[in-house]
């Protein structure tokens, strides 16, 4: 099947079954960002399209983003301690009589050894449930051991603006590699502090230059706020052109990062997610240094990400649920997050109405992301291989070649380097993680102009926007981190 440059076959010398499911990637995060030491992560060019329609092809045993869990069983890490439970035998006691009373039936004694056994299963039974509810309320069972040490906290107390000294804003007009609707700013209406608690809100560009401006002829410009590297028209300027129908970026959002990295460690955020249909927050990872290459050969690791849109039915995985995922790959088309992501959800109590704790515990062998306690896990992998064998892609060609290892058979890689944390609130986007069966979307990602169609239909999704920036907006209460000492 084709590519964006190329094509993906199976090698002659071995046969393997394609999913016709299968679609890979099911949504291509090339971030273009610059890391404090300068470095950058490259990826597609701002006029690609990396939609699934355009640039996905089929791969093995690739899943669908919202399958709601990992597709292949994940083997308990040897990081990670298991309390067994006491009376699991306990069924299986058996009562024998003396050879000699063979054939003949005591009545008396079955019933006494009946209430026996019953009286045994009961209190072991009991003792089972007690010492499992002692166990999971102190997250004690499946908790990675490690001596870490404090490496960044910020608790945004004391400030009404974000400390510079801690953080990094990623300002730019053009969408990033997921061709998002928003351009994120350094504005005050889109990230300020307010009794502790760090808010970031999307506003309408419209707001300020009017709604004429978005689709007539204008032009906006970044200038020396914008934080792409390099500084190219597309991501530092944005125009709207009425002849051609384009229009300019209708949302402004904020995207932050830590100057802070780890490896390996801990990582707790406490925030509050939004609320807004096709708003799309996201506590994630992205390499210090590239390492391995652009993206997705030096890895992400996406915390928790989420969707704002009112949940109308219980199949919906929107303000109640939460994903994680893992991207990694020789490429960005052969990007094997579908073996790497998993869901959370809550059938009440949405992400989006009260505080939660969304945490990552990151050993050499294993990765855990959870809700509020680390015994309540979103994903959980055995960060202890080859990544390149579990992904099944070393009998494939591309363009007729070999697909090589980028990682040279090294266990854990990529995910063993320095990442920074990235905290943002996206609107919309064509790289399908909003995909064209969600429900009233007003835009096809392989469209001809979904940022238009997009704005066009804001009558159908604005109402859903709270008027309270607070509430449209992710509320971050706390950030720690954690370095394995």
């Amino acid at each position: 099947m084709t590519g964006p440059s190329g094509t993906v076959t199976p090698s002659e010398e071995k046969s393997f079954s394609w999913s016709p499911s299968s679609q890979v990637p099911h949504f291509l995060r090339n971030h273009y960002r610059t890391s404090s030491n300068g470095h950058s992560t490259p990826g597609f060019p701002s006029s690609g399209n990396n939609s699934a329609a355009s640039s996905a092809i089929h791969l093995p045993n690739s899943n669908s983003y919202s399958s709601g869990g990992t597709s292949e069983k994940i083997e308990p890490s040897s990081s990670f301690q298991t309390v067994p439970v006491l009376g699991a035998q306990a069924g299986n006691a058996r009562s024998t009589q003396p050879s000699s009373m063979a054939g003949v039936e005591d009545t008396g004694s079955k019933q006494a050894g009946k209430q026996k056994h019953s009286l045994a299963f009961g209190f072991f039974g009991l003792l089972s449930v007690i010492l499992a509810a002692v166990v999971i309320a102190f997250g004690w069972i499946n908790t990675p051991q490690q001596k870490l040490c404090l490496a960044f906290e910020d608790d945004f107390s004391g400030r009404t603006t974000l400390n510079t000294d801690n953080w990094e804003y990623e300002v730019r007009t053009d969408g990033f590699g997921n061709h998002e609707f928003e351009m994120t700013t350094a504005q005050s209406n889109n990230s300020f502090i307010e009794d502790g608690k760090l808010y970031l809100v999307p506003t309408l560009t419209s707001d300020e230059i009017g709604e004429t401006a978005i689709t007539g002829n204008y032009t906006y410009s970044l200038n020396s706020t914008c934080t792409a590297f390099p500084q190219t028209q597309g991501a530092c300027e944005t125009s709207s052109n009425a002849t051609l129908g384009t229009v300019i970026q209708p949302i402004k959002s904020a995207r932050i990062r830590t100057k802070a990295s780890i490896s390996r460690g801990r990582i707790e955020v406490r925030a509050r997610l939004p609320v807004g249909d096709w708003i799309w927050p996201a506590i994630w990872m992205m390499p210090e240094d590239s390492v391995y290459g652009e993206w997705p050969r030096s890895g992400e690791i996406d915390i928790v990400e989420s969707k704002g849109n009112t949940v109308q039915s219980l199949q919906d995985r929107y303000q109640n649920s939460v994903t994680s995922t893992l991207h990694w790959g020789p490429s960005a088309v052969t990007d094997r997050w579908g073996l790497t992501t998993s869901n959370f959800s809550v059938p009440r109590d949405y992400f989006s109405e009260d505080f939660h704790t969304f945490g990552l515990d990151w050993t050499p062998t294993s990765l855990t992301t959870w809700v509020d306690k680390p015994s309540r896990h979103i994903m959980k992998l055995d960060m202890n291989r080859d990544f390149f064998a579990f992904s099944r892609l070393s009998h494939l060609l591309w363009n007729g070649t070999a697909i090589q290892d980028p990682w040279n058979g090294k266990k854990g890689a990529p995910f063993d380097q320095k990442f920074y944390l990235i905290l943002n609130v996206a609107v919309g986007g064509t790289n399908g993680y909003f995909s064209d069966a969600e429900r009233n979307k007003p835009w096809q990602n392989a469209g001809s102009n979904p940022v238009a169609d997009f704005w066009a239909a804001r009558t159908r999704w604005l109402p859903s926007w709270p008027s309270d920036p607070k509430k449209r907006g992710m509320a971050i209460d706390s950030v720690k981190m954690w370095q394995r000492c």
